[in-house]
């Protein structure tokens, strides 16, 4: 009877400890978001530095080379993304704050960069590099203190976990030894473990609560067996409501058969193996009704014979707000020249699919020197502002507009062909000629026209030639309008006009 109880007491310590470490796997393959931040940084640092943007920058101001110069561009895009990623992961105000530093520092660099290629090329190497060179002191400085905060993090929770993990393998396995001859102390030994099991359970939701993510465990059915403190937080509910509530009541209405789908092809797909689903985004309801919208993220896998998982769930609006910081241009809050880039190519690919026309309109304010040198920069910004608020309203729902630079901007026009888009730009024109809100100011407008053809097949293309248009729109007295493909232009003596 003694030696059954014993051989059944070592299988229950066995299958213990098996569970608690493939629980402790799962948690720990969504838990480090430090070394997903850390992993960031090293990116950043990569592309900014002497193989990336840094490196194209100093190449062009040596060589002048136009290939370095849209390396350093496309580098410059790279590294702008990857700093939006590295600060979605935070909302320390100190780290933010660091993050900053690096971001304008960045920017001053691209700002060099544009204005080196407006300096004449007879200028040497040497002066180029004095005129342009950029104080990246404070911006070192920051990367190196992102670098301090997040690595002692990181071995720390490493260092605490491999620690806890060792101490309980170390257990279980002296425990297995002297388990056959010593059948009085089965008790005691019993008690140990449990005691360390548990230690290990506080350790794990320890790690659950410093979590910058919401993490839910959940059964098979969808039913909530543990919450952290941020999921609580978030959802405005306290861990033991939770744990009363399907995890598909929590989602929004629209969305709750979506997440349920979610939830069951995760754990249909698990097996015997762990599955991580990819992250969804959904939109779920709190406690007092609010509607958040959040990334929702299930990894599977098997804790005992149970199939178990962790859902990590991210709050979207901080990430949301930046995207929009990412995507508007401050000063006139039109879409910035990485956007427009970007939906110019996505109306460019669909229009061609479909055979339907497309316009591009660049629009430059005339005079608009002038108006900064006798009125001042804040009346120049006034009328940027004012024509942007114009040229919002007087586009269709579905057109694009952004700011490309400076006072120029630029219209995207789907299902608009030559002759529609001539007429529509000579009525912006008029029309603006007569607005009076333009900063008290008599301003007016220059637009260059390029639109879709079969000689006309990409969005560089499309651009140079609007270019080429508002450059002869500007030689023919301004305050008019040009299209490209009605002109027969000597493309070579046309410079950049827009740059």
């Amino acid at each position: 009877m003694s030696t059954l109880l014993n051989v059944l007491f070592v299988v229950y310590l066995t299958i213990q400890a098996n569970a608690i470490n493939r629980l402790e796997s799962v948690v720990l393959e969504q838990a480090p978001i430090t070394f997903e931040m850390t992993q960031k940084l090293a990116d950043i640092e990569r592309t900014i530095g002497y193989v990336g943007f840094i490196h194209h920058f100093k190449n062009y101001i040596i060589r002048r080379d136009e290939q370095y110069y849209d390396r350093a561009l496309a580098s410059y895009d790279d590294a702008v993304r990857k700093i939006i990623e590295f600060e979605s992961l935070t909302d320390k105000g100190d780290l933010i704050h660091e993050i900053e530093h690096l971001r304008i520092t960045l920017e001053e660099y691209h700002n060099q960069l544009v204005a080196s290629k407006r300096i004449s090329s007879d200028t040497s190497a040497l002066a180029l590099d004095k005129i342009v060179r950029v104080d990246d002191t404070q911006a070192d400085a920051s990367l190196h203190t992102l670098q301090r905060y997040l690595l002692p993090k990181f071995e720390s929770i490493y260092d605490q976990t491999a620690a806890e993990l060792s101490k309980l393998s170390q257990m279980t396995l002296i425990f297995n030894l002297i388990v056959a001859p010593i059948i009085i102390g089965v008790s005691y030994y019993f008690l140990q473990i449990i005691n360390n099991a548990n230690k290990l359970s506080n350790q794990l939701s320890s790690i659950l609560d410093i979590s910058p993510d919401g993490i839910l465990y959940i059964s098979e059915q969808g039913k909530i067996l543990q919450a952290n403190n941020k999921a609580c937080n978030l959802l405005e509910y306290s861990e033991a409501e939770l744990t009363q509530i399907p995890l598909e009541q929590l989602a929004a209405p629209e969305y709750q058969q979506y997440c349920s789908y979610y939830r069951e092809q995760v754990f249909s797909n698990s097996n015997t193996s762990s599955k991580i689903g990819k992250p969804k985004k959904m939109q779920a309801m709190t406690k007092s009704n609010k509607r958040i919208e959040l990334e929702l993220t299930i990894a599977s896998g098997f804790v005992g014979k149970e199939n178990r998982s962790v859902c990590i769930i991210r709050d979207m609006t901080y990430h949301n707000q930046l995207k929009v910081k990412a995507e508007k241009d401050s000063l006139t809050h039109l879409l910035n020249r990485w956007i427009i880039d970007e939906l110019l190519q996505k109306e460019l690919d669909r229009c061609q699919r479909s055979n339907s026309p497309l316009s591009l309109l660049l629009i430059d304010i005339d005079n608009f020197k002038s108006v900064n040198d006798n009125y001042g920069h804040d009346a120049g910004d006034l009328i940027l502002r004012d024509t942007a608020d114009y040229l919002q309203k007087s586009t269709r729902s579905y057109d694009h507009i952004g700011r490309w630079g400076g006072d120029e901007f630029i219209l995207i026009c789907p299902n608009l062909g030559e002759k529609d888009a001539t007429r529509y730009a000579q009525r912006l024109i008029s029309q603006y000629r007569q607005v009076d809100s333009i900063a008290g100011k008599k301003v007016s407008l220059s637009i260059g026209i390029a639109s879709l053809s079969n000689a006309v097949k990409t969005k560089e293309t499309l651009f140079k030639n609007a270019d080429i248009a508002l450059y002869h729109a500007k030689e023919n007295g301004k305050d008019c309008l040009s299209h490209f493909n009605t002109h027969d232009y000597q493309h070579d003596k046309v410079t950049n006009y827009i740059s």
